[in-house]
């Protein structure tokens, strides 16, 4: 099973929008609990829930997981400005070597899971990195099958329309000093 967080910034209306897609693999995990979250990134952590405020089935995964480290460094935590679809996220114990899954109640291991999320600021302000960090999980006993949670941070598409310019000026920037120097 693989879950996805996309987190996309959108410098002109000064939010970052968050959309979740897939499902996760609950087989041979015991819930431990419940809990009432929002919509919610701390990047230091990793943390990522995204939804509804609601109430979700908290499953912890208590072993060796493979924690990528944070995909930022800041350790923003909130309320965002809208949340729709599924209550669902995940993240890793602050202080234990513990990966924690969050559904909403009565989730199936495996059943499609979809949501959205805002949070009013940018990249920059959140302390956010773009790039992609996925993030592992064995199940029980390290004895399931390995299960993917990624988050992909991705700029603006204006930014890198900028980005892509400027790398195309640069480029050029040198044969026109060599062309004009000839004459």
């Amino acid at each position: 099973a693989e879950m996805t967080f996309t987190l996309s910034e959108d410098i002109d209306a000064g939010v970052i929008r968050i959309e979740a897609n897939g499902s996760f693999n609950l087989d041979g995990l015991i819930a431990c609990c419940s809990h009432t979250l929002f919509t919610t990134v701390i990047p230091n952590q990793p943390s990522v829930i995204v939804g509804p405020s609601g109430v979700v089935t908290h499953y912890i995964v208590d072993n060796e997981s493979t924690i990528f480290g944070p995909f930022g460094v800041a350790g923003f935590r909130g309320a965002g400005t809208h949340g729709a679809g599924d209550l669902v996220g995940f993240d890793r114990h602050p202080f234990k070597n513990e990966f924690n899954i969050y559904v909403p109640p009565n989730y199936q291991s495996g059943d499609p899971l979809f949501a959205l999320g805002e949070f009013a600021g940018s990249f920059a302000s959140l302390g956010i990195n773009p790039g992609t960090y996925n993030y592992q999980y064995n199940g029980i006993d390290n004895n399931g099958p390995t299960d993917i949670v990624s988050v992909h941070v991705v700029p603006e598409p204006t930014s890198l329309v900028l980005l892509g310019l400027a790398g195309v000026f640069t480029l050029r920037s040198p044969r026109r000093d060599v062309l004009a120097s000839r004459g």
